[in-house]
């Protein structure tokens, strides 16, 4: 018989005994099991949504059925002239709906178009913003002059500018994205040696390509 120790006093007693021989607690081994609760699963609420809508949709077509039938038993039971002037009623408001509907996808049609004419005039404006501010940005001309500069150079790898806020460097904007640039390189010639050569260089920033195009250079060694 496994003994287990009283809550109490510490005493080694049967599980099964109705008290503690020693400090007389009643029953301090019966400890209530808790009831395991059953989780509902969402399973049980999507059918029974499920069901729900499957009632729905008997009612309806039901209904739609039992509607048709008293709509054409009365139509049976028109004279002649009478069917014709309700077949042309039918006609003219099948018409006047088929109407509506293209005008109101025109609408949405419209609404759409409008969407996307104030998206493109957005980004158009986000667009001439940024090339406006890389426009009269003149570090960014004097350092795309570089690369034009280079390309006139006998030893390209040993070219050597200075920075921005020299003295001898000096840019100007002239507008409509063009600039005017000044400034030195150091350079080696066909002998090796290293040699200073100011420049001149005319460029133009072209918004449609985000590229630099060279206007005009002049070298001075």
């Amino acid at each position: 018989m496994p003994l287990v120790k009283c809550p109490d006093c510490n005493t080694s007693v049967s599980d099964k005994a109705a008290e503690c021989p020693k400090c007389k607690r009643p029953e301090p081994f019966a400890v209530p099991i808790a009831p395991i609760k059953k989780k509902s699963g969402c399973l049980k609420y999507a059918l029974i949504i499920v069901f729900s809508l499957f009632i729905v949709s008997l009612v309806a077509i039901s209904v739609g059925d039992r509607q048709r039938e008293a709509e054409e038993k009365r139509v049976s039971q028109m004279t002649v002239d009478q069917r014709s002037a309700y077949y042309k009623e039918q006609q003219e408001k099948a018409v006047a709906l088929e109407e509506r509907r293209k005008a109101y996808e025109a609408e949405l049609e419209e609404k759409r178009k409008e969407r996307e004419a104030e998206e493109a005039r957005k980004k158009a404006a986000e667009k001439a913003k940024r090339d406006e501010i890389t426009c009269r940005n003149e570090g960014m001309a004097f350092v795309m002059s570089q690369s034009f500069v280079k390309r006139r150079l006998k030893a390209p790898a040993s070219a050597d500018f200075p920075s921005g806020i020299d003295r001898d460097v000096k840019t100007k904007y002239l507008g409509d994205c063009t600039h005017d640039v000044w400034a030195y390189v150091d350079s080696q010639n066909s002998f090796g040696a290293k040699i200073r050569t100011s420049y001149y260089v005319k460029l133009k920033y072209d918004t449609g390509t985000g590229n630099w195009q060279l206007l005009d250079s002049k070298f001075y060694e």
